[in-house]
């Protein structure tokens, strides 16, 4: 009985993992450069596509994002900005 419900719990758990990935916001670099730059976020460097922003209201670190202004950006580079903005 213990067997069963542990695999149960995690097919629960893989499920709503599963299903939440599809619900995510997607978000495209333009819509991402927008949003830091009205919190106050200034772009300093290009490298390529690699932009560096720092912020004039005090915050401090830098945010990097990188792609073309149309790409769709990943959950996990979304996390990783949202973090280096201080919004997580």
């Amino acid at each position: 009985m213990k067997v069963l419900k542990e695999n149960y719990f995690a097919n629960v758990i893989f499920f709503y993992i599963f299903v939440n990935n599809w619900s995510m916001k997607r978000y495209k670099v333009k819509q991402v450069l927008d949003m830091l730059q009205k919190d106050g976020w200034e772009i300093k460097r290009i490298v390529g596509d690699h932009r560096q922003l720092k912020n004039q209201n005090g915050k401090s670190g830098t945010v990097t994002v990188s792609g073309k202004n149309s790409d769709t950006l990943s959950q996990e580079i979304l996390n990783s900005i949202w973090k280096q903005a201080g919004w997580k």
